[in-house]
C-alpha cells in the first residue's frame, strides 16, 4: 500500500490502494492515527502510495472479493516484445481474462524470450 500495489489485475480493478477503506498509521511524531476517506481524509490520501514519507502504515482495512474456485492459466511465448504487447492490447480489449503477467526471460545464448501469462477465473 505504501507503493500503490499495482499487479496483474490492476488494468481492470485498479491498484490495491483503490480498495483501502481505513488505515491506522504512525506519524513522524509517533502518533498512532486512524484515517479513511471520511475521517482525516487528507492524511488518508497522503499516506497511500507515499512510500512511508508521510506516515508508516500499521494496519489497513481493505475491500475483498470472493476468491475464485477455479483458475485457468495460459502461457504464451513470443520471440519479440512488440508482438507480445500487440496481443496484450487485443486480449485486454477482449475482456475474457482477469489477470495478466508479463516476463522477459534471458536465454542461454544471450537472447531474450518473452512470456505473456493470461489468467481466467471461473
Amino acid at each position: 500500500l505504501s507503493v500503490g500495489g499495482i499487479g496483474g489485475m490492476s488494468y481492470r480493478l485498479g491498484a490495491q490502494i483503490d480498495h483501502v477503506r481505513e488505515l491506522t498509521v504512525i506519524t513522524g511524531t509517533g502518533a498512532i492515527v486512524r484515517c479513511s476517506a471520511s475521517e482525516r481524509r487528507e492524511l488518508f490520501e497522503a499516506v497511500l502510495a507515499c512510500q512511508g514519507q508521510v506516515a508508516v502504515i500499521a494496519q489497513a482495512v481493505l475491500s475483498l472479493a470472493p476468491a475464485p474456485t477455479d483458475v485457468r492459466l495460459y502461457d504464451m511465448f513470443y520471440a519479440d516484445l512488440p508482438t507480445l504487447l500487440d496481443d496484450l492490447g487485443r486480449l485486454i480489449d477482449d475482456a475474457r481474462f482477469d489477470q495478466f503477467e508479463g516476463w522477459v526471460l534471458p536465454q542461454p545464448d544471450g537472447s531474450w524470450r518473452y512470456l505473456l501469462e493470461a489468467i481466467a477465473y471461473h
